[in-house]
């Protein structure tokens, strides 16, 4: 019986890992994380399955877009940054060809370490503040 159960946690943990790998590959390909980022994403899943991982991404994100925010406002460039997302989005669609994010200006202030938000959130996870969500 444990055996079984093992083979059985293995598979789901592999299928979750292939489900995230090919998830990512679009995020990572446009530099959006990177991919110490997208490896950490992908043992989350192997070792929690595939619902775990999603309520982890999903939180990783809330808390990275306020931890953006935060930082924006404490550099004074939420302008500048807002001013350089709109017009990569104008001229990807114009182009129908998407670039890497930060290819064209590379501005250290507005990149943040996006392990915190994903450790943050697998505390919540493991302390089962996430429940709440829908999936």
């Amino acid at each position: 019986m444990i055996y079984e159960d093992g083979i059985k946690a293995l598979a789901g943990g592999i299928l979750s890992l292939l489900v995230l790998f090919i998830g990512f590959i679009p995020v990572f390909a446009l530099q959006v994380i990177g991919a110490a980022d997208v490896k950490l994403f992908l043992l989350l899943g192997l070792f929690t399955g595939i619902r775990p991982a999603l309520y982890c991404i999903t939180i990783s994100f809330l808390i990275g877009a306020i931890y953006s925010l935060i930082q924006m406002l404490y550099y004074k460039n939420l302008f500048q940054r807002l001013s350089y997302f709109y017009q990569y989005f104008k001229e990807a669609l114009s182009t129908n060809q998407f670039q890497p994010y930060h290819k064209q200006q590379p501005d250290q202030k507005a990149v943040i370490h996006f392990t915190i938000p994903i450790f943050i959130s697998f505390c919540i996870y493991w302390i089962g503040g996430i429940s709440w969500m829908p999936f």
